[in-house]
C-alpha cells in the first residue's frame, strides 16, 4: 500500500494529503489574520485616532472569527463522511438562520448596526 493512499476510505485524497492541505489552509488563515488584519488595524488607528480603536477591535474580531470559520469548513470538507453531513448542515443552517433571524431580529439588527458603526465612524 502506498503512503499517499492511506486513509482513502475516510479522506478525499488520503490522510497525508488531508494533513498537508489542512496545515496549508490553517497557515494561510493565520497569516491573513496576523499580518493583513493587524496592518490594517494599525493603519486605521493611525488614520482615525485612538478613540476609534474599540470599534475597530470589534470589527476585526468579527472578521477574524469568519476567516477561521471558513478555514475550518474547508478543512472538514476533505473528510468524505462529513461532505454529505456538510451539505445537510448547510440546508439546515439556512432554515435555522431564517428562524433565528425572525426570532432575534432586533438583536441581530443591533449587532449589524454596531458593526457598520464601527466601520464608518
Amino acid at each position: 500500500m502506498n503512503i499517499w493512499e492511506f486513509g482513502n476510505n475516510i479522506f478525499t485524497n488520503g490522510f497525508l494529503t488531508f494533513a498537508i492541505r489542512a496545515a496549508v489552509i490553517w497557515f494561510l488563515a493565520t497569516v491573513f489574520v496576523k499580518i493583513i488584519l493587524r496592518r490594517m488595524n494599525k493603519r486605521l488607528i493611525a488614520y482615525t485616532g485612538e478613540k476609534q480603536s474599540l470599534q475597530l477591535k470589534y470589527a476585526f474580531q468579527t472578521v477574524r472569527f469568519l476567516v477561521y470559520l471558513i478555514a475550518v469548513f474547508f478543512i472538514l470538507s476533505e473528510v468524505k463522511s462529513l461532505t454529505s453531513l456538510g451539505t445537510g448542515a448547510l440546508g439546515i443552517t439556512s432554515i435555522l438562520a431564517v428562524g433565528v433571524s425572525l426570532a432575534a431580529q432586533q438583536t441581530l439588527g443591533n449587532y449589524i448596526s454596531g458593526f457598520f458603526l464601527a466601520l464608518y465612524q
